[in-house]
């Protein structure tokens, strides 16, 4: 297994590696509740990166994430972040529906999600408790983000198998096994 910073080092998106860079620093000197927001604001960033370019695919579940972000970029768009959190509530669903996650994945980082939202509003405890998680916490959290996410291009399933059946069924591709070695 490569070690979380090597991890970093192959994030898909070199746009979103420096927050996963800081997050691992966030790790790495004990600021456990900095490294969880920071993991779930990489994995937000990355999975919206990710849609975009499969909207530009032509996949249509994509296309409604992507129009939705762009709604928010919008100049003057006084409900952006609104729309923003709308986006955030669902884009675990929709990274499934994309098939950029199964739902195992999808578990693990709803959990990450539920934790980013304990680190950064302590109102959601009880009153005077703030929600303290360990090092190592913050360490399985953004292992999985990594593995589950952030390392891997923006291939889908379905497609995948469309294109081995193309391959397959190419006049060209040979069954015969001498010719295979």
């Amino acid at each position: 297994m490569l070690d979380r910073e090597e991890r970093a080092a192959r994030v898909f998106n070199p746009d979103v590696r420096p927050l996963v860079r800081e997050a691992h620093r966030c790790y790495a000197s004990g600021a456990a509740r900095g490294a969880i927001v920071l993991t779930w604001t990489a994995v937000c960033a990355d999975l919206i990166h990710k849609a975009e370019i499969l909207e530009e695919d032509g996949e249509s579940d994509a296309r409604v994430l992507v129009g939705d972000v762009e709604r928010a970029q919008q100049p003057g768009q006084a409900d952006a972040v609104n729309i923003m959190l709308g986006i955030e509530r669902s884009i675990l669903e929709t990274a499934q529906k994309l098939e950029l996650i199964d739902c195992t994945q999808k578990m693990q980082l709803e959990r990450l999600r539920e934790d980013r939202h304990l680190c950064a509003h302590p109102s959601l405890g009880p009153l005077g408790e703030l929600f303290e998680p360990s090092v190592e916490y913050a360490r399985a959290h953004l292992t999985v983000a990594l593995e589950a996410v952030l390392v891997h291009p923006p291939s889908q399933g379905r497609r995948i198998l469309a294109s081995f059946m193309i391959q397959v069924a190419d006049p060209a591709f040979t069954f015969d096994a001498p010719t295979l070695d």
